[in-house]
């Protein structure tokens, strides 16, 4: 007996967009020293295409901590915290862990 399978549907082809290619494109813009832009994808990443995702915002905060604006830093960490994933273990530790960077406490005290 011979089944007919229907063809699939039809369906417009949007690409997904993943904070792992934004992180990547992020990071390969900053490798070439394109600085600003780096800053600007990072910006569309976290405002416009992946505005919901954790991962992005963390990522976002060690880049600004990097380029040395902690108080930007500090808003993401807040912003996550507070909106996006309040409950996010990963988000808490990093915001810790920011502020005992910023505090300067050496590392070992907080070691086993």
């Amino acid at each position: 007996m011979l089944t007919i399978v229907p063809p699939p549907r039809p369906r417009s082809f949007s690409p997904p967009a993943p904070s792992e290619f934004w992180e990547r494109y992020v990071r390969w813009l900053e490798a070439q020293g394109y600085k600003d832009e780096a800053t600007a994808a990072l910006h569309r990443a976290t405002v416009i295409f992946c505005r919901g995702r954790p991962e992005i915002h963390l990522f976002a905060m060690h880049f600004d901590e990097r380029r040395g604006d902690i108080e930007g830093a500090r808003a993401r960490y807040k912003k996550v915290l507070e909106e996006i994933s309040p409950r996010l273990i990963s988000a808490t530790t990093a915001a810790a862990n920011f502020e005992k960077r910023q505090v300067g406490l050496p590392a070992s005290l907080f070691k086993r």
